[in-house]
This record gives structure tokens, C-alpha cells and sequence, in this order.
């Protein structure tokens, strides 16, 4: 509840589909606010999650997303088909 503002942040635009979203801030939030940013991706949408190989807790998004690239800590992901 408290979070949830912020985690719904991405929905506060307007946008339907981003063509790129990052995920950066809150280690507590990550996973949530990439869990909602998948409402707002088309095929072709690029989620990035700054920090990505130093939380193992955020593995679980790899049922979601398929990794594109890892460049140190950041990480390239696209929706599943």
C-alpha cells in the first residue's frame, strides 16, 4: 500500500506503450514496478533494470521477460511472446 504509488508510477503518463522503460530506485520495489511496466510494452518495448546481476531476487522475471543483453549490472529485457 504504501509503495503502490510508486510502483503504478508508470501508468501516471498517459502512454499506452513505451518504446523503453528503466527501472532504477528501491531495491524493495524493482521486481513491482517491472511486474507493472509489462502493462505498458508491446513486443518491442525494452524494459532496463539498472542493478539487475546484483539482486538474484529479480531471477523470478525471467518467467515474464527474456534477457536481450547484460552490460555490468545493467540489464536489457523484452516481454515473452
Amino acid at each position: 500500500e504504501v509503495w503502490a504509488s510508486y510502483i503504478e508510477s508508470v501508468g501516471k503518463f498517459n502512454i499506452p506503450k513505451y518504446d523503453i522503460i528503466l527501472v532504477d530506485g528501491d531495491n524493495r520495489t524493482r521486481g513491482f514496478c517491472a511486474e507493472e511496466a509489462i502493462k505498458f510494452m508491446d513486443k518491442d518495448s525494452l524494459l532496463l533494470i539498472h542493478d539487475y546481476t546484483e539482486r538474484p531476487n529479480l531471477k523470478y522475471l525471467e518467467e515474464k521477460f527474456d534477457v536481450v543483453k547484460i552490460v555490468h549490472t545493467l540489464a536489457t529485457l523484452k516481454r515473452k511472446a
